[in-house]
């Protein structure tokens, strides 16, 4: 429910800026802006946090608190008429609470299953995701598009609650068997528990990400995929908005097909994905997500049609969620429970300035290449991420 609330939020915001500045592909950044910076700001801070509460509790109060700061908006929009800087600062607001619920989310897994289970309990994650993908963005556009911004917000606003309320009824089932090596790690963080003040449990988790190999490698698929996310995010609003002439509508077709994608992408890598290293696998759908946005892309220039594009859509979230159940999944084995929170908000503080950054410069680089040219060379940096990381990792797992 809280997923399906943040599509609805997102398609809102979306729909919001349309009204404002349309076809803006700077003020459509201006808006992800703020979605953003919680996770350099908040983030960090939020790990550490995290590992001291306990997750439920935390993921039921921000859940809470996102119900209350979204329900503020369309207020604040008829309170201030044409001052957008109010919405600013709710928007800055919901997505700093969001900082301290999805690594509660991610770190509590494992206190949900067992080891052997982690690969299929990630890819149900990645399922009912991906359903609330499927369901959000489908209504919220056709939503936002006859009801307005507005109706959204409302609607986003009662999802969380819905969200907070059905969290009261998960239990954990206590921690996990340890292995001697996740035991060692956990007696190393203990003593830095002990000594080390926030900012030393930030550095903490911020090393534990530069030192263990496994996460290295989940670090730099992670970091690839929201570069190349972040450079396509607002440039891919704007095309989809000039190619067919609407500011949601189309957009949440789109993202309902992609949503179908990674439904079947995570169904069928979450029972498939024992056959084939993780890592050979991120990297093939690398190549394969590179050569489904060029597709979608070309079709959608030259045809016009949402139609013929479809399939490359559905496709590209296919080939595209085997990357992100690998990197977690990756993570999830390689780090103890006690400091989860930490790696999981330094991890998204790395990835996410590699999508702050690639948001701004392709915003700008759009008005030089245009929205095609930023797309397509999107799609070729993905091919070429892959394919030479899949070498590169052929290559250890031969000479290791």
């Amino acid at each position: 429910m809280s997923e399906f609330g943040e599509r609805m939020t997102q398609m809102a915001l979306i729909g919001l800026v349309y009204q404002k500045n349309p076809y803006s592909a700077v003020a459509m950044a201006k808006i992800i802006i703020f979605i953003v910076v919680p996770v350099f700001l908040v983030g960090p801070v939020a790990g550490v946090y995290v590992d001291r509460w306990n997750r439920r509790y935390t993921m039921i109060s921000s859940d809470i608190l996102r119900s209350i700061f979204v329900f503020l908006i369309p207020l604040c929009l008829a309170a201030f008429n044409k001052n957008i800087l109010p919405v600013y600062i709710l928007v800055f607001l919901v997505f700093s609470t969001t900082r301290f619920f999805l690594p509660s989310k991610m770190a509590i897994i494992p206190d949900l299953v067992n080891k052997e289970q982690l690969l299929m309990a990630n890819s149900l994650i990645s399922t009912t995701r991906m359903i609330a993908t499927v369901i959000g963005l489908g209504l919220a556009g056709a939503i936002v598009s006859m009801a307005g911004p507005t109706g959204g917000f409302y609607i986003n606003s009662g999802t969380f609650l819905f969200s907070a309320i059905m969290m009261f009824f998960v239990s954990t089932k206590g921690n996990m068997r340890l292995n001697k090596e996740i035991l060692e790690t956990r007696r190393a963080f203990e003593e830095a528990l002990v000594k080390n003040n926030v900012l030393g449990q930030i550095k903490d988790g911020i090393k534990f990400l530069i030192t263990n190999k496994k996460v290295m490698a989940s670090i730099r698929g992670m970091f690839a995929v929201m570069a190349g996310l972040g450079a396509m995010s607002v440039v891919t609003i704007i095309f989809v908005q000039e190619s067919f002439g609407s500011a949601t509508k189309d957009i949440g077709f789109f993202g309902m097909l992609i949503g179908i994608g990674l439904f079947a992408g995570s169904v069928f890598y979450g029972k498939m994905g024992h056959c084939i290293s993780k890592n050979r696998m991120m990297y093939i759908s690398f190549i394969a997500s590179g050569l489904a946005i060029a597709a979608f892309v070309l079709t959608a220039k030259f045809t016009r049609s949402a139609v013929m594009a479809a399939p490359f859509v559905i496709l590209l979230g296919a080939c595209g969620s085997p990357i992100v159940i690998s990197s977690n999944t990756l993570i999830h084995e390689a780090i103890p429970e006690d400091v989860r929170g930490r790696v999981f908000s330094s991890v998204e503080a790395v990835i996410h300035i590699a999508f702050l950054a690639c948001m701004l410069l392709a915003a700008k680089a759009a008005d030089v290449i245009g929205n095609t040219g930023v797309l397509l060379g999107c799609a070729g940096f993905f091919v070429l991420f892959g394919a030479f990381s899949l070498l590169g990792a052929i290559r250890g797992e031969q000479n290791g």
